[in-house]
């Protein structure tokens, strides 16, 4: 059986446990990186006015994701398309300018070495430090 991560990623079970922990580790903060980098740049240098996250209704992975990264959650579009002869509906969220710097200093603070023990744990969660 695989073993998935957070964000529904399958890990081969050849994998040794501690790589594939490492491994899902890795690839999450990838993607939170790629978020910020992202937003930064549609904010910060494009002036952009929001930046949206959408998914099926049905992955909870990235529902989860979205929220933890600091979108808001603004509804369903029901029946957007069909995929494989199924309705798929899908859920959006999004960040605005306005909303941008807290998402970003929330960010910023969690990436800080003063949020990280010697051993690399973190102290405080981003959704605490989101407040």
């Amino acid at each position: 059986m695989q073993q998935t991560n957070a964000i529904s990623t399958p890990v081969p079970d050849a994998v040794p446990s501690r790589l594939r922990r490492f491994a899902c580790m890795m690839y999450e903060a990838v993607l939170l990186f790629g978020v910020i980098f992202l937003a930064s740049y549609l904010f910060d240098t494009l002036k952009y006015r929001r930046c949206e996250w959408k998914c099926h209704s049905l992955n909870e992975p990235s529902k989860l994701a979205a929220q933890r990264f600091g979108f808001h959650y603004e509804g369903m579009f029901r029946q957007a398309i069909i995929n494989k002869g199924h309705n798929r509906d899908t859920c959006w969220y999004s960040v605005l300018d306005y909303e941008w710097p807290a998402s970003k200093a929330a960010f910023e603070r969690w990436l800080s070495a003063d949020n990280f023990t010697p051993e690399g744990q973190q102290k405080q969660r981003l959704e605490t430090l989101r407040g």
